[in-house]
């Protein structure tokens, strides 16, 4: 065997991992798009609306209406903060991703 078709025959298979990655990655994307909501824009969200030490307990990405959140939502955030009165309370964030923003309710 030639040092060429060896050479080949590595870029192929290179080239067929690669392929096969970037499907994973959409695929994952499709059946699984709230992984892609960062914790940031959750936090971020809350602090926005008038919240302080905010702590993101769990972030859930299966069966989101079964968590009090809509059914366009990709992400349920459950999130601990400190209201304007000193309490601590906890909230749920529903998320969805890219381009809808975060709900927040209060449990």
């Amino acid at each position: 065997m030639k040092i060429g078709h060896v050479f080949r025959a590595m870029v192929i298979g290179a080239a067929v991992l690669a392929l096969v990655y970037v499907l994973f990655l959409g695929a994952c994307a499709l059946w699984f798009p709230g992984a892609y909501v960062s914790d940031e824009k959750i936090m971020t969200a809350v602090a926005n609306q008038g919240y302080t030490d905010v702590k993101i307990l769990d972030k859930d990405v299966t069966f989101i209406s079964w968590r009090g959140c809509g059914k366009d939502d990709d992400a349920a955030f459950q999130v601990e903060a400190t209201n304007a009165l000193g309490k601590r309370v906890p909230l749920t964030a529903c998320a969805g991703w890219p381009f809808k923003g975060v709900t927040i309710r209060s449990n």
